[in-house]
């Protein structure tokens, strides 16, 4: 089986859909009896980045102190405990819940696989992380992050697009889009080259680059006059920049010792 280049998790993180709920007084009948209880909000969603939805997702409290989840329904929020608590005390939850269900994170997340393969199978061996060959054992940090953005874009242009700012860590979906696909025309002034140019330009996880020197002039921003750096003051042009982030995009993969 092989592995997920993302967990759901992280991919609800980025697109800003994972919610924390902390002490939150649970919904039940405490008599010293009752062991079934509910969560206000729903469905709950991993939150120890396992890929699963248990128990240990969530933490219940009697009184401040921990106590044994026997059954959990992510769906319903329905939480068994093994022990009612006694009449005249407080249960607390903690947990994460997200409006994207499980099963859509499913599909969502293998459509953000299904793109980024279709993208590097010539010039990387895909799936990542398949072991054929036996070198290819471990999804590149690079890999992790398209997962990452491919998929939050897709969850907010999709359905989910409530979660809008302006800055560069935009968290709307158009916006991680450009940054993963670029925005303009290549060759053409004004284009800026997406994380997805930029990893297919250093040849992927192998770092040997099919993609011609035509091509890879497309990649870079095509107006070169020199500009002044604002943090060092030195005169530099775009295209050295943009060979900047090949470098750090190196570096994460492991290309450079």
């Amino acid at each position: 089986m092989n592995p997920n280049y993302e967990t759901k998790q992280a991919i609800l993180e980025e697109a800003g859909l994972s919610q924390i709920v902390n002490g939150e007084v649970l919904a039940g009948v405490i008599d010293g009896t009752n062991l079934v209880f509910n969560t206000i909000y729903k469905p709950i969603t991993d939150s120890n980045d396992d890929d699963q939805i248990d128990t240990t997702d969530i933490t219940v409290y009697v009184n401040g102190v921990p106590v044994f989840v026997q059954l959990l329904n992510e769906l319903t929020g329905t939480i068994t405990l093994k022990t009612a608590p006694a009449a005249g005390t407080v249960a607390t939850c903690d947990y994460r819940y997200s409006p994207v269900t499980d099963a859509y994170m499913n599909k969502i997340r293998e459509e953000a696989e299904d793109w980024i393969n279709s993208a590097m199978d010539s010039i990387d061996p895909v799936p990542y992380g398949s072991g054929v060959p036996s070198t290819n054992t471990v999804v590149p940090p690079t890999v992790r992050k398209l997962t990452r953005w491919y998929a939050a874009a897709q969850l907010l242009m999709k359905d989910y697009g409530f979660n809008h700012d302006t800055n560069m860590t935009s968290k709307d979906g158009a916006s991680k889009m450009a940054l993963l696909e670029g925005s303009g025309e290549p060759g053409k002034p004004g284009y800026k080259p997406g994380l997805l140019n930029k990893y297919i330009a250093i040849g992927g996880m192998s770092g040997i680059s099919d993609v011609s020197a035509a091509e890879l002039d497309t990649y870079a921003e095509p107006d070169l006059f020199s500009t002044v750096d604002a943090t060092s003051g030195l005169t530099v042009s775009v295209d050295d920049n943009f060979m900047r982030d090949i470098y750090q995009e190196q570096l994460e993969d492991g290309l450079i010792p």
